[in-house]
């Protein structure tokens, strides 16, 4: 599904390789994990350091090193002041399917009204098929942010069911072409269909699954 402001990154691919089992022995070795530890010790010094501009970076790196430790860090760096470490943290909450931070998302997603974190939010919802999330998506359409209630709805098609169809038929007269504009405040893309007509295809949408 296309996201209008669902930021790409490059290289942040998060997998765990084929690993041959001598090597994954290798890996899993006391050495290993010492070196393991003592590496993610190092890069958290860092990221943790407030005047440090790549922090963002040095996450994707902590993530990369499959430490226990990342799931808590993660779940913190959600509420971080920095936008780009947030959005780091989604999307690796999302590629290592952490399902069981689930909750933390669903506050995080509550407590904002920005667009681009909203639209990471509703890729990983939809990405986990999170239903508990449908009531905050639902509460979510009352946004004054044109592009937050166009994901919301995007999302309400994909992870909804036949019951949220008289939800969004309210929906379906909206005229309102949600705009991007870029940080220098000129406009940078808009939207495909008006909210209304988003709304209407999401309606097809679960009307077709529902089949």
């Amino acid at each position: 599904m296309n996201k209008i402001v669902f930021i790409v990154l490059t290289s942040i691919i998060i997998s765990s390789c084929n690993v041959k089992p001598e090597e994954k022995s290798e890996k899993n070795s006391p050495k290993s994990e010492i070196l393991n530890n003592h590496s993610f010790d190092s890069l958290l010094t860092s990221f943790n350091d407030s005047t440090e501009v790549a922090r963002g970076q040095l996450l994707y790196k902590l993530v990369e090193l499959d430490n226990p430790r990342i799931k808590p860090l993660l779940e913190k760096a959600l509420f971080d002041k920095d936008e780009f470490v947030q959005i780091v943290a989604i999307q690796s909450i999302n590629s290592n399917n952490l399902k069981s931070s689930s909750n933390k998302l669903l506050q995080l997603f509550n407590r904002t009204d920005n667009n681009t974190l909203i639209s990471n939010l509703c890729r990983t919802f939809e990405d986990f098929n999170l239903k508990e999330a449908i009531p905050y998506v639902k509460e979510k359409t009352k946004s004054k942010n044109p592009m937050v209630v166009y994901d919301c709805i995007l999302t309400l098609g994909a992870i909804g069911t036949e019951s949220e169809i008289p939800f969004l038929k309210k929906l379906t007269d909206n005229k309102v072409l949600p705009e991007i504009y870029d940080e220098n405040g000129f406009l940078s893309q808009k939207a495909e269909f008006t909210i209304g007509e988003l709304a209407q295809k999401s309606i097809m949408k679960l009307k077709k699954a529902s089949r």
